[in-house]
C-alpha cells in the first residue's frame, strides 16, 4: 500500500492548473499518453470537490457504438454524471420547458426514459462513483414529473406543438437543443441555485484517441455554441451564455500535438490550426507531464548529492530510470519502487581497497566513490552502460571524467600502450603511439589528489596537442566493466 511519502507531490502542479482554470471558461489540458494524466484529473478533483462540481466524460468508451450519434451519449454521459451526485436534488428541479421536455416521452413509450440505464456499464468511472440506483430513482422522479405535467399539456394549443416539432427536427445538428439538453441545463441551472460558490466543470477525457470524425464533431458542437453571432435571447436564457449546457468550465483533455497532427491530416497542411484549436481554449494550453515531474523529483529529492552536481548525468540516469521502470501508469507503486531501489543503491558496493599494481604500484583506490554509487544505482534499475554513454558530446565527456575521477588510474591496467608514474606534482601519463615498426612515446600531467597512500582523484584534460585525454577516455568502457565485475555486489 502506498503512503504518502511514496507519492511524488504533484500539489504545486495542481496550484498551477487552479489558477489557469479559473482564468478560463474552456481549457485544453496537454498531456502525452502515459504521462499520467489521468492521475493528474483524479487528483485535481480530489483536491478541488469542494470548489467545482466535475462532469468527467470518456468519449473513448463509446467507440464500439456506432450506430448511435456521439453526442447523444455525451449527452447522456453528462446526464448520468448528474444524477449520479448526492447533491442533485430532482424533486426541487423546476423544468423550464416542460412541454418541449414532454414531447420527447409522448413520442415514446412510457418507460422510454429509463433507456438512459443502458449506458451505465459503458461509462469509465476513474474515481467518480457513480450510484446506479440513485440514477434510476432519480429518473423515475422525473417521470413523475413529466406524469403530473400530462394534464395541462393537453390543453395546449398547435402553435405550441409546431414548436416543440420546430426543436425535434433539430436533432444531431451542432445548433441542437432538444429534451436531455434541456434537462441537463435545467439540472445544472437548479444545482448554482443550491450552491452558488461552486463552479460546474465538464471535463472531456482522451479527445485524441477516439475516431477524426468523432474528435472534431465533439470540438464543433461545443465550438457551435459560443462561436455563434445568431444566438437569440431564448436560446441565450437556456444555455446560460459561455458554454453549452450551463457549464462555467470545459477541460478537453488530450495531446496537443495529437489533434495537430490529426487535424493536418483530416484538413491538409495549409490549414489554420492554431485559429482553428484558440476556440477551444481562452487561453494557452496547458501542458503536463509526469514523467518530467517524476524526473525532477528524482533528480532533486533521490539522489545522492554527490551526483546531483553532475547535471547532464543526473538528467540521462533519471530519465533512463523512468524509462526501466515498471508501468508508469502506477505513479504511487513506482514512485516507491524508484525510492527503495536508490535507497538501496549504496549497500550494493562493496568496501574495500582497490590496489594498483602498475606504474602507480604501492597506491589504492577506496571501492566506494561518488562513480561507483553512480554504478550502482545503474545496476538497480538494469540500466546497460553502453546504452547510458553518449559520444561525442563535449560536456557530457567532461562530466563523465570528472565523476570516473580516481579510476582512472585503472586505465593503464586495461591498455598496454598507456602508462603511469606518479611525480611530486602530477601523474605523469605516458601514451606510445606505434606506427608501423616505430613507435612514439609522448606524455602528459594529470593533477591528482592523494591521502594516505589512496587516489581520491585524477583530473584528466582533453586539450593537450597528442589527444592524451582521449586515449585515457577511451579506456572508459573497461575501466566501468572492472568496477561493476569487483566493487559491485
Amino acid at each position: 500500500m502506498a503512503t504518502e511519502e511514496n507519492m511524488i507531490p504533484i500539489e504545486p502542479y495542481l496550484k498551477d492548473f487552479k489558477q489557469y482554470l479559473d482564468a478560463n471558461s474552456r481549457c485544453i489540458l496537454s498531456a502525452k499518453f502515459g504521462d499520467g494524466k489521468s492521475y493528474f484529473i483524479s487528483s485535481f478533483i480530489k483536491e478541488y470537490s469542494d470548489e467545482y462540481l466535475f462532469i468527467p466524460i470518456y468519449p473513448v468508451n463509446y467507440q464500439v457504438m456506432d450506430n448511435k450519434d456521439i453526442f447523444e451519449l455525451i449527452k447522456r454521459d453528462i446526464l448520468i454524471r448528474l444524477l449520479s451526485n448526492k447533491d442533485i436534488n430532482i424533486n426541487e428541479i423546476e423544468l423550464s420547458n416542460a412541454s418541449l421536455i414532454y414531447s420527447y416521452f409522448m413520442n415514446k413509450s412510457e418507460d422510454a426514459i429509463l433507456d438512459v440505464i443502458d449506458l451505465i456499464p459503458k461509462i469509465n468511472v476513474y474515481g467518480v462513483d457513480i450510484s446506479i440506483s440513485s440514477v434510476i430513482k432519480k429518473i423515475k422522479n422525473i417521470k413523475d414529473k413529466f406524469d403530473k405535467y400530462k394534464q395541462e399539456f393537453a390543453s395546449v394549443d398547435k402553435t405550441s406543438e409546431e414548436y416543440i416539432t420546430k426543436f425535434d427536427s433539430l436533432k444531431g445538428s451542432i445548433y441542437e437543443f432538444d429534451t436531455i439538453s434541456q434537462l441537463i441545463c435545467d439540472i445544472i441551472r437548479e444545482y448554482k441555485e443550491q450552491y452558488p460558490s461552486k463552479q460546474v466543470v465538464l471535463i472531456i477525457e482522451d479527445l485524441d484517441r477516439i475516431d477524426p470524425g468523432h474528435t472534431f464533431r465533439i470540438l464543433n458542437i461545443f465550438s457551435a455554441h459560443f462561436d455563434r453571432y445568431t444566438t437569440g435571447l431564448m436560446e441565450f436564457e437556456k444555455t446560460c451564455g459561455d458554454n453549452k449546457f450551463c457549464l462555467d468550465k470545459i477541460i478537453t483533455v488530450c495531446d496537443i500535438d495529437n489533434i495537430r497532427n490529426i487535424y493536418s491530416h483530416v484538413y491538409g497542411d495549409k490549414t489554420d490550426f492554431i485559429g482553428y484549436i484558440s476556440k477551444f481554449s481562452n487561453n494557452q494550453h496547458f501542458d503536463y507531464s509526469l514523467r518530467e515531474n517524476i524526473k525532477d523529483y528524482i533528480i532533486n529529492n533521490l539522489f545522492d548529492k554527490r551526483i546531483q552536481k553532475h547535471s547532464v548525468l543526473c538528467d540521462r540516469l533519471a530519465a533512463l530510470i523512468i524509462m526501466h521502470a515498471d508501468d508508469l501508469s502506477r505513479p504511487k507503486y513506482n514512485l516507491r519502487l524508484i525510492k527503495e531501489r536508490i535507497k538501496r543503491a549504496e549497500s550494493q558496493i562493496r568496501n574495500y581497497k582497490i590496489p594498483l599494481t602498475k606504474g602507480l604500484n604501492g597506491l589504492s583506490l577506496y571501492s566506494k566513490s561518488d562513480y561507483t554509487y553512480f554504478l550502482a544505482l545503474l545496476k538497480a534499475f538494469k540500466i546497460d552502460f553502453s546504452k547510458f554513454i553518449v559520444t561525442n558530446d563535449e560536456e557530457f565527456r567532461e562530466c563523465m571524467a570528472c565523476l570516473v575521477g580516481p579510476f582512472w588510474a585503472l586505465a593503464e591496467e586495461t591498455n598496454k600502450n598507456l602508462s603511469f608514474n606518479l611525480s611530486k606534482d602530477n601523474i605523469i601519463c605516458v601514451h606510445t603511439f606505434r606506427n608501423g615498426y616505430h613507435s612514439e612515446d609522448v606524455s602528459t600531467a594529470f593533477e591528482y589528489t592523494l591521502e594516505n597512500k589512496i587516489i581520491k582523484d585524477i583530473q584528466i584534460r582533453f586539450n593537450d596537442y597528442h589527444q592524451i585525454g582521449i586515449k585515457v577516455y577511451d579506456t572508459i568502457g573497461s575501466v566501468t566493466n572492472y568496477l561493476l565485475k569487483n566493487a559491485i555486489i
